[in-house]
């Protein structure tokens, strides 16, 4: 599957075979309301990195990438089908720009973090856009990235 047919059909129709594979590596960067400079924001920020190598596609890291951070919210939860709402299978193409805007969400953390691109960017775009919940996903040659933000605020 080409990085082109990233839409929610795609996502619908893999989720099924996905959810009961075992997950690739993936390079996990979590971050708690604590760590923020304001904690009383109550804000998450998980920051999940894979590479091309060890997924299929970029509907498979997706999903994966999105099944850690829900199960993480909610681990008594089985991720399937009813995992996907609207919000976070927006699949909106947005450019590098707006992408490089959406990993300026961790400028308030007080944690160290390493939110940059490694290889040439491709593609990339806004999964969930909802007022307290932010996610996007981008490509590059060599690998994929997923950044999810959340507030209860």
């Amino acid at each position: 599957m080409s990085t082109k047919s990233l839409n929610r059909e795609a996502l619908y129709e893999a989720i099924d075979q996905v959810s009961k594979e075992p997950t690739p590596p993936l390079e996990i960067q979590e971050f708690g309301q604590q760590e923020f400079e304001h904690p009383e924001a109550e804000e998450s920020i998980w920051f999940l990195r894979g590479a091309k190598s060890d997924y299929r596609d970029v509907v498979h890291f997706w999903l994966k990438a999105l099944q850690y951070v829900l199960e993480r919210n909610a681990p008594q939860r089985a991720f399937g089908r009813e995992s996907l709402h609207y919000e976070n299978t927006l699949c909106r193409e947005i450019s590098r720009e707006e992408f490089n805007r959406i990993l300026m969400c961790g400028n308030d953390l007080k944690t160290r973090h390493d939110f940059h691109l490694k290889g040439q960017f491709q593609q990339a775009w806004l999964m969930d856009g909802s007022w307290n919940d932010l996610a996007a996903l981008a490509v590059t040659d060599c690998e994929f990235v997923a950044l999810f933000w959340e507030t209860t605020a």
